[in-house]
């Protein structure tokens, strides 16, 4: 499943730009949280092939938000992909055990180390403030709209040292985010 996940902004990224907006982004994007106290956040245009250190992103599709920070070395250090069940509008979407499934879910990966909302404990807020019509898609890529919002909550994942120990805890603070919306 995560391997599935990670490699579906990437692909979008990569596949659904013309040559001609390569080098000629139409926004700034950006995410910021907080996760156990210890800062993470990116910023930057969509799409930026010209700088591999900004291969980051803040994207949103139809039924997916994904905030990553670049892969280095095989390291993927911070990604929180929501999937949400349906399209979603304008609110507050909580994510937990009990409303959790592969397709509505929370997914945060820190240094390869995977949480999900469906795992006992993990309740995630995810606020959406405004959705807008205009896509990369439906504009070709000039002035696309943007998606706003918050996330926090705690998340709960296996620890891989200890695979039979209790699960780690992720306090996730001061989460929001500006993506660009795809389509």
């Amino acid at each position: 499943m995560k391997k599935a996940i990670l490699s579906l902004p990437i692909d979008m990224m990569t596949n659904s730009c013309s040559k001609s907006n390569l080098n000629s982004p139409e926004g700034k994007y950006s995410w910021s949280s907080e996760v156990n106290g210890k800062s993470y956040s990116w910023s930057g245009n969509y799409p930026d092939f010209t700088n591999p250190s900004s291969m980051g992103l803040s994207t949103y599709t139809d039924m997916e938000l994904a905030l990553y920070l670049p892969i280095k070395l095989n390291n993927v250090p911070f990604s929180f992909i929501v999937n949400f069940k349906n399209i979603p509008t304008a609110g507050i979407y909580t994510f937990d055990q009990n409303n959790s499934t592969i397709e509505n879910s929370c997914l945060m990966i820190i240094d390869n180390l995977s949480s999900i909302s469906t795992n006992p404990g993990s309740s995630i807020k995810v606020t959406i403030t405004n959705i807008p019509s205009n896509t990369y898609m439906n504009t070709k890529g000039v002035k696309p709209g943007s998606i706003k919002g918050t996330f926090s909550g705690v998340m709960y994942g296996v620890d891989p040292n200890n695979l039979n120990g209790p699960l780690i805890r992720y306090e996730i603070t001061n989460g929001k985010y500006e993506a660009i919306v795809l389509s």
